[in-house]
């Protein structure tokens, strides 16, 4: 999503954003109380009170040390799931939003966690685990050739991302004016490099 933000900022820049984890597990009543304006969410939110619309989607890909022990250039199914695997979990918590999706990835094997991307793949490199992440990451920081990526061994709907509001903003003008920026900026095809 900082492809969004940066595109919001270069048409907006005095419109001011501020990015927080989300510290609750009540997402409906932090937008009912404005605690937050919108939420991006990992997957779609089945909530009556709450819109939902999905945004881009990324391609998500398993990516693993380029000397592997045991894997090659694509994984199986079966090789997934006997593989350790580096979860990105923010707080403690034993769920991510792939497992919360797929039921493949309830049943892997987690070694470790990390609450970010970089500390994933920083934990992957040169071991023989294996984690879950967006090719664009490893794109847009050079990172492609220290990695091997396999496409994911099962179906999922997983990197898709999903803007979310509380109802009661639906007739804020102001408030839809930003929703659609958001919407608009995420549907953007980058022009060149590193957008």
């Amino acid at each position: 999503m900082s492809l969004v933000s940066d595109r919001l900022y270069t048409e907006t820049p005095d419109v001011g954003i501020n990015i927080d984890p989300l510290y609750t597990g009540d997402i409906a009543l932090d937008l009912l109380q404005h605690r937050y304006d919108l939420c991006i969410a990992h997957l779609p939110i089945d909530d009556p009170a709450l819109e939902c619309v999905p945004l881009a989607s990324q391609r998500m890909v398993v990516a693993y040390d380029k000397n592997h022990p045991r894997l090659g250039d694509k994984i199986t199914l079966k090789q997934y799931l006997e593989e350790k695997h580096v979860l990105h979990s923010m707080w403690d918590t034993e769920d991510s939003p792939l497992t919360k999706s797929c039921r493949y990835a309830q049943k892997r094997k987690v070694a470790r966690k990390a609450p970010a991307p970089f500390e994933m793949l920083d934990i992957v490199k040169g071991t023989d685990l294996i984690c879950i992440t967006q090719e664009s990451i490893l794109d847009k920081f050079g990172l492609l050739e220290e990695f091997q990526l396999s496409p994911l061994p099962f179906e999922s709907n997983f990197g898709v991302g999903y803007l979310v509001w509380h109802k009661s903003r639906n007739s804020d003008m102001a408030h839809s004016w930003f929703r659609k920026k958001i919407i608009d900026a995420s549907q953007k095809k980058p022009q060149w490099g590193f957008n």
